[in-house]
This record gives C-alpha cells, sequence and structure tokens, in this order.
C-alpha cells in the first residue's frame, strides 16, 4: 500500500457524490508479500498515519462493546472524510462475541456492510492469535478457515497480537492471516528497528494525547486515534480534532 496514496487533506463532499468512490487498490495491497512490501513505504513516509479505532476499541472500551450495526450506517459520509487513512479497525476483539451474545447480530454481516459502504480504506481486525476472536485457544483448522472466510467477507488487516506479548502465541493466527491471503500487522512490544512502529494508548492516566503527539514527533508511523471529543476521555484515545489542533506541523504529520 502507498502510503502517500493515504496522505492529503480529507475531501467533504455533498451527498450527490457519496457514491462515487472509488476502492483502494487492493491488487497492490494484498499481493504476495504485501505484508514485508509494505513495510518499507512505510518507513520511508517522513509523516505520521491514523488508524480510526472508533468502530472497534472506543466503543469495547466504552459501550462494553454494543455499538450496534444500525450506529454504522454513518460508514458512507465516513469513508470520505477518513478517506486517507492508514485503516479503519472495525472487527476483531470483543466485536464478534458481543455482536452474537448481546446484540442478535450477525457479525459476518456487519463486515460485509462495512466494506460496501467503505470501499476505498482498508479495513482492520484485532486477532488474539490463537483464540482468534474468542476467549479460548481454538483448533488450527479452524483459524486458518476463520481467516479465509474473513478475508472472503471484506477484512483486510489483521492485527495479530497476545496479551503475554508471546510470540510463540502469535505465530498461528500470523500464519492463517498470511495464507488467506490478508496482511499481517503482527502486534509486540519490542521489534527490530527497521520495522513500522505503530503506537496504539488509552487515556486511563489522562496522557494519552501527550503520549501520541511524542511519538510522532519521535518518529513513530502510524498513531491511534478517534472520531470526535463527546466519548468519556478516561478509555479513549485522543480525537483526530486534538492531535491536529495540537500539531504545529499537522498537515505535514497527517
Amino acid at each position: 500500500m502507498n502510503a502517500n496514496s493515504h496522505l492529503n487533506s480529507a475531501q467533504f463532499i455533498d451527498d450527490d457524490s457519496l457514491d462515487d468512490l472509488p476502492a483502494f487498490d487492493e491488487v497492490e495491497l494484498m499481493q504476495p508479500g504485501a505484508s514485508s512490501n509494505n513495510s518499507p513505504d512505510m518507513r520511508d513516509y517522513k509523516g505520521c498515519l491514523i488508524m480510526d479505532t472508533t468502530w472497534r476499541d472506543t466503543h469495547q472500551s466504552l459501550l462494553a462493546t454494543r455499538l450496534r450495526a444500525i450506529d454504522l450506517n454513518i460508514a458512507r459520509e465516513t469513508s470520505h472524510a477518513l478517506a486517507n487513512a492508514y485503516s479503519l479497525e472495525c472487527w476483531g476483539g470483543a466485536t464478534f462475541d458481543v455482536a452474537i451474545r448481546f446484540l442478535s447480530e450477525d457479525p459476518w454481516e456487519r463486515l460485509r456492510k462495512i466494506r460496501k459502504l467503505v470501499p476505498n480504506t482498508p479495513l482492520q481486525a484485532l486477532i488474539r492469535g490463537a483464540n482468534a476472536v474468542g476467549y479460548t485457544s481454538y483448533p488450527d483448522n479452524a483459524i486458518y478457515e476463520f481467516s479465509k472466510k474473513a478475508v472472503e467477507n471484506g477484512l483486510d488487516i489483521f492485527r495479530v497480537f497476545d496479551s503475554l506479548n508471546y510470540l510463540e502465541n502469535m505465530k498461528l493466527g500470523i500464519d492463517a492471516a498470511k495464507r488467506a491471503g490478508g496482511v499481517v500487522e503482527a502486534t509486540f512490544c519490542y521489534s527490530h528497528p527497521e520495522l513500522p512502529i505503530h503506537v496504539h494508548s488509552h487515556d486511563t492516566a489522562g496522557i494519552s494525547l501527550a503520549t501520541m503527539l511524542q511519538c510522532a514527533e519521535s518518529g513513530a508511523d502510524v498513531v491511534d486515534s478517534k472520531r470526535s471529543r463527546d466519548w468519556n476521555p478516561l478509555r479513549r484515545r485522543p480525537s483526530f480534532e486534538s492531535l491536529l489542533v495540537s500539531m504545529p506541523n499537522a498537515l505535514q504529520l497527517f
């Protein structure tokens, strides 16, 4: 994926043009070895990319993941407002379980709906390694089939992590995502300095905005953010608005 293609200022357009949205270059993003090809491109870009967590971690942290499918009808407008984002994290984590158990909704249908409404920006999911989107380790074949279906239904980037930061626990999820044709963002705390640095933080201590600003100024390739300042500040990430007005070189960074 060409980082520069996502870095022009966002274009807000009228309703009559909302359907005229080109899909991003999926062939370029999903080419074999894309996870390795994408890394130098991100590292070469001198600014800082943003990843939007509103449809996954923001409501998972604040609303017990109770954002409903009907609440995502705003996605069509979001596809324009955030057309230049690195990605939109909208699936995985607790969203799959909560959709079925508490909202009586189909998480696969939600993913398909978002893909249809947002054809132009990569969609991302948080995957718990061998646990996938559940709370226990699953058989290998289940993880492989799950990853395959996720890509078929519109997922692009798998953010694979392990709560213990233990690489061995992540290998199955990484391999399954790669075999399915997805782009892997292997998430662990310490890595080789030539790999992209993507920073995720909550505001429990009240300093996430300062943290993200310092990370961006210190060379982070991607920082996580969210839309609107109206959410409870204690568990959220800093808003786009706060980041933009706080950065002296905001237009260069974003």
